[in-house]
């Protein structure tokens, strides 16, 4: 899941950047943020070959609280400091807020990189050796020997609606699947029909 909340906030972060507010002409700002939207790819390419390895290395295992919490707190910034922005009252207002946005995920973004180094200091071998993937992009979706789509990381959940569905309440019951663009509702909901 920490993967996907990196997901939900690269998307949020991407769509503020197509909008036309005349806060965002600015060429600095706009690099500022596609800057600190590389680093978060480049922390959910991390994520990806550490969950493979993870398993072999009880140090490792342990920074997995570490990695959770910080990505739960990038989104969390992305997602409250974008509202702010949106909500301001005011140019003025905007400005502060985007500030704020910037400065604060700018400090997740930097301890979520240490954390990184933490990981390839305990097992630094294993971790530097693998290929990086080239490029991630926000809905990562896998064919299955079928070929149809499955959700990565979302087992879990899935299985949770599935038993939801099979042993609900024999009434009209609605379950609501939401999140970011891009990030496998629907193939979640496909999947779970």
């Amino acid at each position: 899941m920490a993967y996907a909340a990196l997901t939900s906030a690269v998307c949020s972060l991407d769509l503020f950047l197509k909008c036309n507010h005349p806060l965002l002409n600015n060429l600095r700002r706009k690099e500022e943020i596609l800057s600190l939207c590389k680093r978060i790819i480049a922390f959910q390419e991390f994520l990806t070959d550490y969950e493979k390895i993870k398993h072999r290395h009880e140090g490792l295992k342990l920074l997995e609280g570490k990695i959770n919490e910080k990505t739960y707190q990038v989104e969390d910034i992305v997602d409250s400091k974008l509202r702010k922005y949106f909500l301001a009252k005011n140019a003025n207002c905007r400005r502060k807020a985007y500030s704020v946005l910037f400065r604060r995920l700018q400090v997740a973004v930097e301890e979520m990189e240490f954390i990184r180094k933490e990981a390839m200091k305990i097992k630094g071998d294993k971790i530097s050796t693998l290929k990086f993937h080239s490029k991630v992009s926000p809905a990562t979706l896998v064919r299955s020997p079928s070929g149809q789509q499955k959700p990565v990381g979302f087992q879990d959940k899935l299985e949770k609606i599935i038993d939801r569905l099979r042993h609900g309440p024999r009434e009209l019951d609605i379950i609501s699947i939401v999140g970011m663009a891009g990030i496998g509702k629907t193939t979640l909901a496909k999947k779970s029909i």
